[in-house]
């Protein structure tokens, strides 16, 4: 076959465009480091990236989810440690009180104290973190609850607007935990600890010594609960902070498969461009003496 000028023409910008889109494929690998600029660099490697990414970025969901887990159960844990210093305080006071040994006056001062104390309880209680209520169960938006109160500004009964519902947060993958303390099981149910501090305060005031004896029972039930709570509540913490362990590694080694996946080899690549530009040169260099005026271009 006879090999024309314009073949020959043809040829060398076929290489020259094929030396000049390696080279800026070379030159973008060292620009940005990766090896995968566009789809077509690797598809099948474009596609462990994609799942890579979003597996990463599922992780990051869960590591919020336990940071805010974290938040609520360390701020309820504060404020059941807190229940717990009341309930603490009123049994020192009811022993106190259920002694043949105080007069009335003494039990009416003791009422005065465990009064106080009831008003702190229905402040934790109460107790708002951020937007919500603590122990408002799903009802997060609304008071848990409400105070009756006589004449004299005592409380006689405390009502509740409604504080069950269990609020769960993902902590990983097919893992849910329960981030709340519903206040029925807390201040409610087998033994209201509202109802025994006002009962208690009632027979001290009353000087009913038999009446204050009677509530160390209740008293000692509600101290147990108390304490059930607390170690529901840090039990759930430490799966947290597990959770939080795996997570913080998972990341770890997801961004390792990322970048070995995605990454160039740096001094490679620097090698693999300087390669790249000398062929390009040399490719030019031949095309302009290939390529050099012939006497038969001038004869027409």
């Amino acid at each position: 076959m006879r090999i024309t000028d314009r073949i020959m023409h043809n040829s060398l910008i076929s290489n020259l465009s094929f030396s000049t889109e390696r080279l800026y494929e070379s030159e973008m690998r060292v620009l940005t480091n990766k090896k995968l600029n566009k789809p077509s660099d690797g598809p099948v490697d474009v596609l462990n990236s994609l799942a890579i990414r979003e597996k990463i970025s599922e992780i990051e969901q869960y590591q919020r989810n336990i940071s805010r887990a974290q938040t609520i159960l360390q701020n309820t844990e504060t404020i059941v440690s807190q229940v717990g210093e009341v309930y603490q305080r009123l049994n020192e006071l009811t022993i106190q009180g259920a002694s043949d040994s105080y007069g009335a006056s003494d039990k009416l001062s003791i009422s005065y104290e465990v009064n106080q104390l009831l008003e702190q309880l229905l402040n934790f209680a109460n107790n708002k973190s951020e937007a919500s209520y603590t122990f408002g169960g799903t009802n997060i938006d609304a008071q848990p609850y409400l105070a009756i109160r006589n004449d004299e500004g005592e409380i006689v009964e405390i009502k509740t607007s409604g504080t069950g519902g269990d609020i769960n947060s993902m902590i990983g993958e097919n893992i849910k935990i329960k981030v709340n303390v519903n206040g029925e099981d807390l201040f409610e149910d087998s033994i209201n600890l509202f109802d025994v501090v006002i009962q208690i305060r009632d027979n001290l005031k009353a000087n009913n010594t038999d009446g204050v004896r009677e509530q160390l029972t209740g008293l000692q039930e509600g101290t147990e609960k108390i304490l059930n709570h607390q170690a529901i509540i840090g039990s759930r913490l430490n799966r947290i902070n597990a959770a939080e362990s795996r997570a913080e590694n998972d990341v770890i080694s997801f961004t390792e498969f990322l970048s070995n996946t995605e990454d160039v080899d740096a001094s490679e690549a620097v090698m693999d461009y300087q390669m790249d530009l000398l062929t390009l040169q040399y490719s030019l260099q031949a095309g302009s003496r290939l390529m050099q005026p012939k006497l038969a271009d001038f004869l027409g």
